[in-house]
């Protein structure tokens, strides 16, 4: 094998090894979840918990989605957290592992973005900026997005 090939295949190996570092992150963070979490609302939550009450109580209305809530309307989040707590009666936990689906989706939509970005100019940035990317989504700095 020539210099260039081995040097084309150390990349490679490289390569490998940061996309599987690029898993461990949100890896970590959902087995935190699944030993950490609780089923006890948590400061927003309370919030969000008319919206379930109001459904189970046969009383909620479009109003109660569109809600003003700390200068803004969360309609869509509303609607969502709705149909979580519809579907889980308002398990939290449940809450939290579709958060942390939803991330890995971005995740994947960023790790994408990466590739077409750079994929004809700097493939050898692809693999490092999508761990990049993963440790930064995926930090325990954010641990209330998590737990």
């Amino acid at each position: 094998m020539t210099g260039a090939g081995r040097h084309v295949d150390s990349l490679r190996a490289g390569s490998v090894v940061l996309w599987a570092a690029t898993v461990l992150p949100p890896v970590g963070i959902l087995a935190l979840v699944g030993a950490l979490a609780v089923n006890i609302p948590f400061q927003d939550d309370w919030d969000m918990l008319s919206v379930v009450t109001k459904w189970h109580a046969g009383t909620l209305t479009f109003g109660d989605f569109w809600q003003q809530h700390s200068e803004h309307r969360i309609t869509a989040l509303k609607a969502m957290i709705w149909a979580i707590g519809a579907a889980t009666d308002f398990d939290v936990v449940a809450g939290m592992r579709v958060g942390w689906t939803l991330s890995v989706i971005k995740l994947g939509l960023i790790a994408d973005l990466i590739r077409v970005s750079l994929k004809d100019h700097a493939r050898h940035l692809i693999a490092p900026l999508a761990l990049i990317s993963s440790l930064l989504m995926f930090s325990l700095v954010d641990h209330e997005d998590w737990l």
